[in-house]
């Protein structure tokens, strides 16, 4: 049987939306790492709405962090009654993982939202980590999960000491918002504002040509990040809205 291994990466701009299929290319399984931005969403109903009914199913999905430009294009595909999607399990961290010990603007606030959707239905979250908080150790072997379809999944943060730091700006943003993350959290909105609309296709070399700066906000640092690792006899390809050309040494 042949078997494929394709990265699709949605329009997201300054955020990332990233989804994954692999295995049985005559039926995937699939992988959703973040939402992007809420305008975001319009690409994923899209690609949704392109599968039969019962093909609306993702093996995991990945919130890597709280910042608006990856959680809010999530919040409102949990929050879409008309596009029914299910998932076997949900990555997040939210407030109940951070341990007791400069991040954008109303993240941690989209974080209680997202929170609400998980919760009321009850919807499968860190299943696979006994529900406990997706981090790393100090020390020992990164742990790894196998998925369903055979990818392997080793996870590289954050680490304990990177969610402590979170935890602190998280209850400070939130109870700025009139909430206390400590208790029952509020139920997300009907419709999330757009923020940060994806238009047109971006300036790559331009891009490429611009200065790094390096972002140090906890909400980054406290980021989950993971490699993939598929079967040996899968071939990758790699493609994008902005360039369905894109070729698949763009995966190297």
């Amino acid at each position: 049987m042949s078997t494929h291994f394709r990265v699709e990466m949605l329009p997201a701009r300054q955020g990332d939306c990233i989804w994954i299929e692999y295995g049985d290319p005559q039926k995937p399984s699939r992988l959703l790492v973040d939402g992007g931005t809420a305008g975001t969403y319009k690409a994923i109903r899209k690609r949704l709405k392109g599968l039969k009914a019962d093909e609306r199913h993702f093996e995991l999905l990945i919130v890597t962090h709280i910042d608006i430009d990856h959680i809010n294009g999530i919040l409102k595909l949990l929050g879409d009654p008309k596009v029914k999607v299910s998932f076997d399990d949900i990555w997040f961290n939210g407030w109940r993982h951070l341990p007791e010990s400069e991040i954008e603007e109303f993240g941690p606030v989209e974080g209680e939202m997202l929170t609400s959707l998980l919760e009321e239905p009850a919807l499968p979250w860190n299943g696979l980590l006994g529900e406990k908080a997706v981090s790393v150790s100090d020390a020992g072997p990164l742990p790894t999960y196998m998925l369903p379809g055979g990818m392997k999944l080793t996870l590289l943060s954050p680490g304990v000491g990177q969610l402590k730091k979170l935890r602190r700006v998280w209850e400070d943003v939130c109870k700025e918002a009139g909430l206390d993350p400590a208790h029952k959290p509020p139920k997300p909105p009907e419709d999330v504002p757009s923020g940060l609309e994806p238009f047109g296709s971006p300036d790559v070399e331009a891009l490429a040509d611009t200065e790094f700066e390096c972002d140090h906000s906890l909400s980054n640092a406290s980021s989950i990040a993971a490699f993939l690792c598929s079967p040996p006899d899968i071939n990758p390809t790699c493609t994008s809205v902005f360039n369905p050309n894109l070729p698949a040494s763009a995966l190297a």
